[in-house]
C-alpha cells in the first residue's frame, strides 16, 4: 500500500466525517448577517429543495445574534456551529445569486458578497 494511502481515512470514514458537525467557530455579525442575506434570496426564489433546513439556520443564526447586532453588524463574535449541508445550501444560494444577477447593475456587490461569504467559510 502507498503511504499516501494510510493518509487518506476510507471513503465510509469520510462519509461519515462529513456529517458530523464541523468544529465551532466564531463569527462577526457582519458574517451572519450576509449568511442571513444569502439564505432570504433562497427562500424568496424558492432556490432550496429542503425549505425545513434553510428556516432551521436562519433560526439558528438568530438565536446566536440578536437582531439589533445583526441590523448594526456591530457587537462581539459569536460561536455558531455549521454543518457541512449548511455550507452546501448556503454556497449553492451564493451561485443562484450570482448567475441571476450578472446583468444587474449591482453585480459587483453581489460578486463582493459572494466572495466574502465564501471566505467566512472557510
Amino acid at each position: 500500500m502507498p503511504a499516501s494511502a494510510a493518509l487518506c481515512p476510507p471513503i465510509g470514514q469520510r462519509l461519515r466525517q462529513s456529517r458530523e458537525p464541523s468544529p465551532e467557530r466564531d463569527a462577526a455579525p457582519a458574517a451572519a448577517g450576509a449568511l442571513l442575506e444569502v439564505l432570504g434570496i433562497i427562500g424568496d426564489n424558492l432556490a432550496t429543495d429542503d425549505p425545513g433546513h434553510l428556516f432551521d439556520l436562519q433560526a439558528r443564526i438568530h438565536e446566536v445574534w440578536p437582531t439589533e447586532e445583526l441590523v448594526t453588524q456591530e457587537g462581539p463574535d459569536r460561536t455558531i456551529v455549521l454543518q457541512i449541508e449548511d455550507a452546501e445550501m448556503v454556497i449553492g444560494g451564493l451561485a443562484y445569486t450570482e448567475v441571476m444577477s450578472a446583468d444587474l447593475p449591482w453585480i459587483e456587490m453581489v460578486r463582493w458578497t459572494v466572495e466574502f461569504v465564501a471566505a467566512e467559510l472557510r
